[in-house]
């Protein structure tokens, strides 16, 4: 398509860029950088945040992080792609910082956030979070195994952000359970999900069995459930 002199659209560029990500084809990634680059074509939100999403997917956070720097306009999702980045890609720290960054406080050691009530939506940073922010810190949480500080991120999720947990951030905190021996625990959390009207409640009482015997390490009745 570039050959033939025809323009892309972003939707366009950010499908390439995405399907990069998913397969971790850095070198065609960095390519349709390169060719924006070379057409001086302004890049949009929407496409710095597919790059950032690519590059954090190739393992190279740092060139993400670089693109992030860069923008001087940036929405939910793309603070989004960078949290994920450096939870599940890079430096699970820069992923916590970043996080207080974004709800403009300090975060301490133990996962703590103080935040500046005098901020409004929209000034500084003050960026909304919603469930996929938590996904992503609950994950660098299961990763480095700090069970303190991912209680303190669960707990804020409803008490600081009235957000209500999904089962994925109730799976990540049965993940990170386990990283520290708590078996029983992880196996009690996952039993814990509430049912959710958009999930079956049977096939909720499979996935709670099956979250059971994976993490108490039933393989035998998980095998027979499957």
């Amino acid at each position: 398509m570039t050959k033939t002199g025809l323009s892309s659209s972003d939707t366009t560029v950010v499908s390439v860029l995405t399907a990069c990500g998913r397969s971790a084809r850095l070198k065609e990634g960095r390519s349709v950088r390169s060719s924006l680059i070379k057409t001086l074509r302004h890049s949009s939100l929407i496409i710095n945040t597919a790059m950032i999403d690519m590059y954090s997917k190739c393992r190279r956070v740092d060139v993400a992080k670089v693109v992030f720097d860069m923008m001087s306009v940036r929405n939910l999702a793309c603070w989004h792609a960078m949290i994920l980045g450096h939870c599940i890609h890079g430096n699970p720290e820069d992923g916590f910082n970043l996080y207080a960054k974004m709800v403009d406080g300090t975060c301490s050691r133990d996962g703590q956030i103080s935040i500046n009530k005098h901020i409004k939506p929209g000034e500084g940073q003050g960026i909304f979070q919603d469930e996929i922010t938590f996904v992503g810190i609950l994950c660098a949480g299961a990763r480095c195994e700090l069970l303190i500080e991912g209680r303190n991120y669960f707990s804020q999720m409803f008490d600081l952000f009235s957000i209500k947990p999904n089962f994925a951030h109730y799976w990540r905190m049965a993940n990170l359970f386990t990283g520290v021996g708590q078996v029983q625990e992880a196996s009690e959390i996952i039993r814990s999900v509430p049912v959710n009207e958009d999930v079956p409640y049977e096939s909720l009482l499979w996935v709670r069995l099956l979250g059971s015997c994976r993490f108490l390490g039933n393989v035998i009745l998980g095998e027979q459930i499957v």
